[in-house]
């Protein structure tokens, strides 16, 4: 509670925050990050990558792609079908396909472009298209 009061008091600090061009990004790891959606338990993919202009990693977990007319920006959720496998279709499956690789361990080491989400948001996606 003290600490919350503490925080309630911080005044606007003068860095600016670093925002990142679109680049190659080079994919370091992939992790599968637990979430709940509407009370249901379900996983997202995470691509761990390594952005020239950053000495950190930073994670992406969204992909931009052509679906018919629209480019569309997705989350990489992970969707099993009814034999286990990753979902014909998906936005993880469609990454999978842009990129020529069988899963998303493969996809570790390739270097991938990124794009801004939208144009009023920032954040990095994957491009494949």
């Amino acid at each position: 509670m003290e600490q919350t009061q503490a925080k309630l008091d911080k005044k606007i600090g003068t860095k600016e925050l670093q925002i990142l061009k679109p680049m190659k990004v080079k994919v370091a790891g992939v992790k599968l990050d637990p979430k709940t959606i509407r009370g249901k338990d379900t996983e997202i993919v995470v691509l761990i990558c390594k952005h020239p202009s950053r000495e950190e990693t930073i994670e992406i977990s969204k992909v931009k792609l052509v679906k018919g007319n629209t480019v569309k920006t997705s989350g990489l959720w992970w969707n099993e079908d009814e034999e286990g496998l990753i979902q014909k279709g998906s936005a993880i499956a469609e990454l999978l396909n842009f990129c020529s690789v069988e899963s998303p361990k493969q996809l570790e080491g390739k270097e991938l472009e990124t794009t801004t989400e939208s144009d009023s948001s920032n954040y990095l996606v994957i491009k494949a298209y």
